[in-house]
Parts: structure tokens; C-alpha cells; sequence
């Protein structure tokens, strides 16, 4: 794997909105995107507790380093580098999957679900 891959909710519209915008931030190309339930994760997640989770997951490159929750988004962020790096060097500190569980748990409150203009692995 020569990319960094992040897991999401595609049946979230705030997930969704966050994906398109994250694909057009990533000037390194460096992420490739994949729904929750999709055939990847089942793949990558099939003996694993990770499976039934509903949450963002990032699976880093190079190593495979997993990232769940606020230190997912957070560590995108560090990744994106330039002015993301600013918020990104969040996802050192306890207290991001607090804050990803409070936006989490009023995420699917976003209206409709958007079009997703980025391609998805399977």
C-alpha cells in the first residue's frame, strides 16, 4: 500500500462533505478513500473489532499505523500538512476523541446527503 486510507461513513452527510473536501485539500494525493461498508474494509477489517465500528478510521502509510475517532481526523490533518499542520499536531492529546464524540453523535443531522465527487475504493 503506497497511500494512506480513510475509512468513513458514507451515509453521513457531514462525513461525506468532509471527504470531498479533504480529496481536494490533498495536494500530495496521498489518501485514498473507503466506505465503513464497504469490500475493503470488510477485507482489512474482517478479524478484527474494527469491523462493526462506526467511525472514522485512518490506516497510515507507511507501516499500517491505525487512527480511530478524533486522532484520525486530527492526524489527517498533520498529514495534509502546510495550514492544516496547525490543528493537526491535535492528534497528540487525550481529549480529541471527547470532541469527536460529541460532533459524532449529531453528525447524520446534516440534511440530505451530498454527492461524493472523489473516487472510492470498493
Amino acid at each position: 500500500m503506497k497511500y494512506s486510507i480513510i475509512f468513513f461513513d458514507q451515509h453521513c452527510p457531514l462525513c461525506r462533505r468532509t471527504i470531498t473536501y479533504l480529496a481536494k485539500q490533498d495536494q500530495k494525493k496521498q489518501f485514498r478513500f473507503a466506505p465503513l461498508d464497504g469490500t475493503t474494509a470488510e477485507k482489512m477489517f474482517m478479524n478484527s473489532h474494527l469491523r462493526n465500528l462506526n467511525t472514522v478510521i485512518l490506516v497510515e502509510h507507511p507501516g499500517g499505523k491505525m487512527w480511530l475517532r478524533g486522532r484520525a481526523v486530527f492526524r489527517v490533518l498533520w498529514l495534509l500538512g502546510g495550514k492544516w499542520k496547525f490543528l493537526g499536531w491535535l492528534y497528540k492529546m487525550p481529549f480529541v476523541d471527547l470532541f469527536y464524540k460529541f460532533i459524532a453523535k449529531h453528525r447524520k443531522r446534516g440534511g440530505d446527503l451530498p454527492p461524493l465527487s472523489v473516487h472510492l475504493l470498493p
